[in-house]
């Protein structure tokens, strides 16, 4: 296809999305431009007879064009044999292209078949080509209007600056491909974050993609285009770190292979997340690159290969560590270098693809771990606080980090965060890979790199957070590890759920099944649990008023439940406080339906809640967890009572001042608020409630059919 035309069709799922609008009941995606990212709905197949209907429904809408576009980006994720690809293929070329969501989009479009379109006697007459004009003007100007917020145009605008350090402007442009780019692909250490990301950081998170450019003349233009959580499959196939489809992505690869060119240069910077087992994300590192699961196959076929085809100049990059507290003697090794057990070596397998393919190779593994051993892991500032006996607070200079700690994020308390990096920490990897890039024999991209460049000296003005405040568990702040549908939002929040990342969170998940109905929440070994005097755990919810009336049911489907383990629950839950994704030993009020396991399982609790002691002097330190009711005094069959595939519905209730909770098959609880006063709703945050499904310890349960009815 002409490079012209894949303009042409990157812009097509804008109109496919708004379009869709128009079409009650048959749309199963959402508008790009509404929401934060699509969600992923397992589909049934249908018998339909008509050619370019993929949902089923007997005719031809934007919603099936929507489906084809995803197809073609992603067949083997989306596909999972539910759609007809016979129907899907309208063409009849080289399997379900981009191509076939335009025809299948024009059909729809004009109310006519898809043989039509093909043969230019659609609806309306004219031919092929006036119709392909036609409705290329229309998607166009459907996705001008929907690429007013937080469309594919704006996410890549966003990205696409020179001045990266900056939020950049809200309107929405055409992407000018025009001079010398230099484009950089990768994950959370080397993307863009926005103004609005880590408000609640002491050190914000920055990419050294945004770092970059400073080291290099005004001839070139760095345009990052790296996303969070992303391994070189998932960016390229477009699925987010949860595993939904993403439209960011979707807009960040497609806006890179229509638009890099001759005299360009292709950054490619992944490994931190391909090395994850997650079948969205993981490539072998151990397989050579004819094998299409291999890491070196990936990184040639999705990025190698579109930059050599349009004579680019593609250049490697190996991943940087993950900051390890171990001592010198000892050494950084496993996972913090990309070496996870019988997974390969990340590190090597792309040292060795650069020789194999004579692509330009730039050793940032090595570089950190080279600066590592010169610097040792060094104290991050919740440290240096603790050392010296005093509290965070902005106005104390001498509470900086040290060591390899001064390059890396650092959250709301202070502790560093291993993986990300800090505005130094960023400038300082750029410097290392512009000197190598420099040096280079042969780089085509070194005569662009500035003469006599430095390595940046750490400034704690520069780094800090000036709009950090301490920490509140009462403020909830929306994550931005878990993009999930609105009003719907999640959060690994409480007592020993441990460090999260967008790109690392291997003992939580929060997955959407079909959209707000159906959720899957995993805490895996010990991570989380719900005691007497504190809680941690995984949590989809919605926030609500304080005062606001409603009924929530469930159906808990147990997919793993270790009922014998201690402290392990699942279940609904209405709660006076929700925090974002931070271990902190939260003490909070709130009710719950389910099921917990506690003294080992010798008492199976179906409801229970959270509060204090009556007259008590000291609130925060005469809690009570009350136990309402019990379906289990002994823990002889507790792990097979909850075997997989036991599904359990669950009722949680307030209305007119009247609690009713329900597990299973037992009769409802119904108790008057007043009655449950100590337990109290606003006592960490005095505004909103938080109301929902959660998960905690050696706990994995798929919530389906969920509803929630407002009073």
């Amino acid at each position: 296809m002409r490079k012209s035309s894949k303009r042409t069709l990157s812009r097509i799922m804008a109109g496919i999305m708004t379009v869709s609008s128009l079409f009650a009941g048959a749309v199963t995606t959402q508008a790009a431009g509404i929401t934060k990212g699509w969600v992923d709905t397992p589909v049934t197949a249908y018998a339909s007879e008509v050619v370019g209907d993929l949902d089923g429904d007997g005719i031809l809408t934007a919603n099936d064009a929507s489906i084809a576009y995803r197809l073609s980006l992603n067949p083997e994720y989306f596909g999972k044999g539910a759609y007809d690809l016979s129907k899907a293929d309208v063409d009849g070329k080289d399997g379900v292209r981009m191509n076939d969501a335009a025809i299948i989009l024009q059909a729809a479009l004009l109310g006519t078949s898809i043989a039509n379109v093909i043969s230019g006697s659609g609806s309306g007459g004219g031919s092929s080509q006036e119709t392909t004009d036609a409705t290329t003007e229309a998607t166009t100007e459907a996705s001008t209007e929907a690429t007013t917020d937080e469309t594919a145009t704006e996410a890549t605008t966003e990205t696409a600056t020179e001045a990266t350090t900056e939020e950049t402007t809200e309107e929405t442009t055409e992407f000018d491909s025009t001079g010398i780019k230099v484009y950089v692909v990768g994950d959370s250490t080397g993307c863009h974050y926005g103004e609005e990301s880590d408000k609640n950081y002491w050190f914000k998170r920055v990419g050294f993609g945004d770092g970059l450019q400073q080291y290099l003349t005004d001839d070139v233009q760095v345009v990052n285009l790296a996303l969070s959580g992303r391994s070189s499959k998932s960016f390229a196939t477009g699925i987010n770190e949860n595993g939904n489809e993403d439209a960011e992505a979707m807009a960040n690869y497609a806006l890179l292979t229509n638009n890099i060119k001759e005299g360009d240069f292709l950054i490619i910077a992944f490994g931190h997340n391909d090395e994850k087992t997650d079948a969205y994300r993981f490539t072998d590192a151990t397989k050579d690159i004819n094998d299409e699961t291999s890491f070196k196959w990936s990184l040639y076929n999705r990025y190698i290969k579109v930059a050599q085809d349009v004579n680019a100049t593609p250049i490697l990059c190996t991943p940087i560590i993950r900051r390890s507290t171990a001592s010198p003697r000892v050494g950084i090794k496993g996972n913090d270098i990309h070496q996870p057990t019988d997974l390969g070596d990340y590190g090597q397998c792309i040292r060795d693809l650069a020789a194999e393919t004579n692509v330009q190779l730039v050793d940032s593994l090595q570089n950190t771990i080279n600066l590592w051993k010169e610097l040792q892991a060094g104290q991050d500032v919740k440290e240096v606080a603790a050392e010296k006996k005093v509290a965070l607070t902005l106005d104390d200079p001498t509470l900086v980090p040290n060591g390899y700690a001064a390059l890396h994020a650092a959250v709301q308390d202070g502790a560093v965060d291993n993986t990300h990096l800090n505005r130094f920490g960023a400038d300082y990897v750029a410097y290392m890979m512009a000197a190598d890039i420099k040096a280079a024999e042969g780089c085509a991209l070194s005569k662009y790199v500035k003469d006599d460049i430095t390595a940046p000296e750490f400034d704690n003005d520069k780094c800090i957070n000036k709009n950090w405040e301490p920490f509140d568990e009462g403020i909830y702040i929306p994550s931005s590890i878990w993009k999930l549908s609105d009003p719907w939002a999640g959060s690994v929040f409480g007592a020993s759920v441990g460090e999260l990342t967008e790109d690392s969170h291997p003992s939580h998940d929060i997955v959407e099944v079909n959209g707000s109905k159906e959720v899957y929440l995993k805490a895996i070994g010990s991570k989380g649990k719900v005691a007497s005097n504190c809680d941690g755990i995984v949590m989809y919810f919605r926030e609500l008023d304080k005062d606001q009336d409603f009924r929530l049911t469930a159906t808990a489907h147990i997919d793993n439940y270790t009922a014998s383990v201690n402290q392990t629950a699942f279940g609904l839950m209405l709660r006076d406080n929700v925090f974002t994704d931070t271990n902190y030993n939260t003490n909070a009020h709130y009710i719950a339906v389910g099921n917990t396991s506690q003294n080992s399982g010798r008492n199976m609790v179906s409801v229970w809640r959270r509060g204090v002691l009556e007259d008590a002097e000291d609130p925060a330190k005469n809690l009570i967890q009350e136990v309402i009711r019990s379906s289990v005094e002994t823990a002889t069959d507790n792990d097979a009572q909850f075997a997989a595939g036991t599904e359990i519905p669950l009722v949680l209730e307030r209305k007119n001042g009247v609690y009713t909770l329900q597990y299973g098959s037992e009769e409802p609880y119904v108790v008057n608020a007043e009655d449950w006063a100590n337990t109290d709703l606003t006592a960490k945050n005095h505004d909103k409630v938080f109301a929902g499904v959660f998960v905690a310890r050696a706990c994995e349960v798929t919530f389906k059919d969920i509803e929630m009815t407002l009073y």
